[in-house]
């Protein structure tokens, strides 16, 4: 099972069981990611999901259980975050968008201290004003705490060889990439 998600400059993924904001290249990314693929949504997600034609949706309903434990290759769990969190052992892969946006959501990025050791993580940075910001270093004070958070998570899940199972997404020009 992949995992995709995005959050923003100040650490958020959503507000209300939604997206705050508006970026074409992150749908873009999104929607070639996914397109034919099933995907796993919590249930509150679900209630505000926009239809997304050439996809399956499974919905986790709550319970304690998981709803998908085997067959998972072709599977993307696209939040919120608490199904993030349950299903984070079982991701192979987790596909991260920061998406350059200072809007103040309620729900932040979801602990993937679960993730295992094979776990492969990609990071990818999208402008919301659709151009790369060249010679800029995207974090700001507010990110670095939520950078520590994911170098946090590679030490855990790779040891303490930073390095190890970290790869760079390319989007475009392949001037893409969390930058830290």
């Amino acid at each position: 099972m992949k995992a995709i998600l995005g959050f923003n400059n100040l650490g958020y993924i959503g507000k209300n069981n939604r997206i705050m904001w508006n970026c074409s290249d992150d749908f873009k990314h999104f929607k070639t990611m996914t397109m034919g693929a099933t995907l796993l949504v919590g249930y509150n997600t679900a209630s505000e999901l926009p239809p997304l034609k050439g996809r399956t949706i499974i919905v986790d309903d709550k319970r304690d259980g998981y709803v998908i434990t085997n067959d998972t290759d072709d599977i993307w769990c696209i939040g919120g975050k608490k199904t993030y969190e349950k299903y984070a052992q079982f991701f192979t892969e987790v596909h991260i968008s920061h998406i350059d946006d200072d809007s103040i959501g309620d729900v932040m990025m979801p602990d993937l201290k679960n993730l295992a050791p094979w776990c492969k993580i990609y990071h990818y940075y999208f402008d919301t004003n659709e151009k790369k910001l060249a010679n800029q270093n995207p974090f700001t004070p507010q990110l670095e705490k939520l950078a520590d958070q994911v170098a946090k998570i590679e030490n855990t899940v790779y040891g303490n060889d930073p390095g190890a199972g970290f790869q760079n997404g390319n989007i475009g020009d392949g001037d893409s990439g969390f930058r830290g």
